[in-house]
Formats: structure tokens, C-alpha cells, sequence
């Protein structure tokens, strides 16, 4: 059971959510997008266990040293291994992605394609020599923008199939999440700063400074929130997230873990609420 454990706290729960959100909103823009389709389901299965179970036993493997450095590590925010585990990683990870591409199969070539090129950027994200998320911009734009909308047109393409042209792809709602990404990733970096300092990791965070980055992410939020305007859902999750980052900009709230728990469980409500307004009143999420 403790093996078991270990292995669900590495692949970081919290994250499946924020995965199920960018799905369903790449679903959302197919015409013929059902929530309660068997294709929905696969896309939960996929990037719930599967797919983060690969990201994060690599990125742990990669990052023992800082992981043991991290005071957020050992709670919601990941598993903190020890040298005994660092065997058990790869193998993990790999099956993981294993399972995650034999679920996407099932959901058409485009979704294994796009899903298996994902893999690899996260993967040279994390693994030397490349390593990343240790260049600065570099390690947001795939960390962060890429993530993000990588997810979110899988989702679309999930339910488009082979109707899906590449000017799909570049869609408003679609960029959006992208920016969001950017924004998400960057204040991971800042709550992760000074674990990485120590470990010489050259994030985005480190190489510009926290209050950049974090003026940085404020900017982003706002074009999200004007782009977003007429939704209120997602203008009252800016406003929130902006709020969270000028706290941020205080070493003592950097320090403590409340406000990253804040954001995790942020993410949890947001994507219940979504699901919520899908039943009640679907028109309401888009914008």
C-alpha cells in the first residue's frame, strides 16, 4: 500500500486537475463535444495517473537534491524521494507513459501524435543534457505555454478528429491558455526559488528576479482578463491570481505554503464549477 502511495503522491494529484480542465476546454470548442462520451472518459483516464505519473517520476528523478531542499515537497505539491527511491522513478515514469499512449490510441492517431510529442518536450524539460527547465524563458515557454496548450488542443482534437485543420489550432481560447500556462509555471518558479538557487537551477525566476517575474505574470493575467471579459468565471480567477501574486511579492508570503495550497485548491474549485455551468448553463464558459 505504501508502494502504491508513493506512487500517486509522485504523479501529484492536484495536477490532474488543471490537466482534466485544459481537456475539457479543448473539447469544448468541437461542435460535437459531450462530457459524458467515452471519449471524455479516455482524456480523464489519460491525463490523470498516466500522464503525470511520466512528467513528474522524471522530473523528480532529475531533481532529487532540490526536491530534498523544498519545503513543499512531502505535501500536496509532490513526493519527497530519497536516493533508495531514485531507482524506481524511470521505470515508473516510463510505464506511465506506456499506459498514456495506449488510452490516447483509443482517442485517434492525431491524439497519440500530439500526445507523444508533448512527452517528449516535457521530457527534455526535465532530463540532461537539454535540462530545459534550467533556461530561462526557455523553461516557461515549454513548461509553462506549451503545457498548456499542448493539453487543450488535445482535448480539441480528441473530439474533432480528423475534421481538425491546423488553423483549428490556433484558436483565441486556445492562446489563451497557453498565456494562462505562462503565468502558472512562472509563479511555480518563484515559489520554488530558493530551493533552486541552491541547486543551481536557472529558472526564469532566478535569472530575472522575483519581482519581474511576478510583475511579469501580472501583465499576463491582465490581457487574459481582457480577453476573457465577458466571462465572469474566468475574470473573478484573474482577479484572484493577480491578488496572489502581489502577496507574492513579500518574502514572508513566499515562504509559507499557504497561498500555493490556495492556488491548488483554486484550480480544484475552478474546474468544479466549470463542470457545474456545463449542466446548468453551457454558454456561460465560453468567451
Amino acid at each position: 500500500m505504501d508502494y502504491l502511495l508513493k506512487i500517486v503522491k509522485t504523479s501529484r494529484p492536484l495536477i490532474w486537475v488543471s490537466h482534466f480542465t485544459f481537456f475539457f476546454y479543448g473539447g469544448f470548442q468541437a461542435q460535437n463535444f459531450q462530457i459524458n462520451s467515452f471519449q471524455f472518459i479516455l482524456g480523464l483516464l489519460t491525463f490523470s495517473l498516466p500522464f503525470s505519473l511520466f512528467i513528474y517520476a522524471i522530473n523528480d528523478y532529475y531533481d532529487l537534491k532540490t526536491d530534498l531542499l523544498n519545503p513543499r515537497k512531502g505535501t500536496i505539491f509532490g513526493e519527497k524521494h530519497n536516493a533508495s527511491n531514485l531507482k524506481y522513478l524511470k521505470p515508473w515514469g516510463f510505464a506511465g507513459l506506456t499506459a498514456t499512449l495506449i488510452l490516447a490510441s483509443f482517442m485517434g492517431i492525431n491524439v497519440v501524435i500530439a500526445t507523444f510529442a508533448l512527452s517528449i518536450m516535457l521530457y527534455l524539460y526535465s532530463a540532461f543534457p537539454l535540462r530545459l527547465k534550467s533556461i530561462p524563458i526557455l523553461d516557461t515557454l515549454v513548461g509553462g505555454a506549451l503545457y498548456s496548450y499542448s493539453i487543450v488542443t488535445i482535448g480539441y482534437l480528441a473530439f474533432a478528429g480528423n475534421q481538425a485543420q491546423f488553423i483549428d489550432l490556433i484558436k483565441p481560447t486556445f492562446i489563451f491558455f497557453g498565456l494562462i500556462g505562462i503565468a502558472g509555471h512562472l509563479f511555480g518558479t518563484v515559489a520554488d526559488i530558493n530551493p533552486d538557487r541552491k541547486d543551481n537551477i536557472k529558472t526564469s525566476a532566478v535569472f530575472f528576479g522575483v519581482n519581474k517575474v511576478l510583475s511579469f505574470c501580472i501583465l499576463v493575467f491582465l490581457i487574459c482578463m481582457y480577453v476573457a471579459r465577458n466571462n465572469w468565471l474566468f475574470v473573478i480567477f484573474m482577479l484572484i491570481s493577480i491578488l496572489i501574486c502581489c502577496f507574492y511579492y513579500y518574502e514572508k508570503w513566499r515562504r509559507s505554503l499557504f497561498l500555493p495550497n490556495l492556488v491548488a485548491y483554486l484550480s480544484l474549485v475552478f474546474f468544479a464549477v466549470t463542470i457545474l455551468l456545463y449542466f446548468i448553463h453551457p454558454s456561460l464558459l465560453r468567451f
